[in-house]
């Protein structure tokens, strides 16, 4: 997992993590507002999630702003429409070959 601030004017920062490599990994964005975030690469037959938990114990499937579930099987942008405290993304029935990249835009008021 990889995080840094892309621009400290407007306090935008980005996580990004490989699925198939490190899923369960979780970010802590708390104070994130305007949320997003990008599937892409190898999905071999995985669906991929992004979850969301505001104690870093029980997580559940984040919706988007029209409430549908952020999961997918293929490359797709989501805007988010939960505030949490945490995020990460979770891949189902992921292939010897799922190398998905996860990349969760934010803005901080931090």
């Amino acid at each position: 997992m990889k995080e840094e601030c892309v621009n400290s004017r407007t306090s935008a920062y980005l996580v990004q993590w490989t699925v198939g490599q490190e899923e369960g990994r979780a970010a802590d964005v708390a104070g994130a507002c305007e949320l997003s975030v990008q599937f892409s690469g190898d999905f071999d037959g995985a669906t991929l999630s992004l979850e969301g938990s505001n104690d870093g114990k029980e997580w559940a499937v984040l919706s988007d702003k029209g409430g549908l579930s952020v999961s997918t099987r293929r490359r797709a942008i989501f805007s988010v429409g939960q505030s949490v405290r945490f995020v990460r993304p979770q891949a189902e029935n992921p292939g010897k070959n799922t190398r998905v990249l996860c990349t969760f835009l934010y803005k901080a008021n931090r």
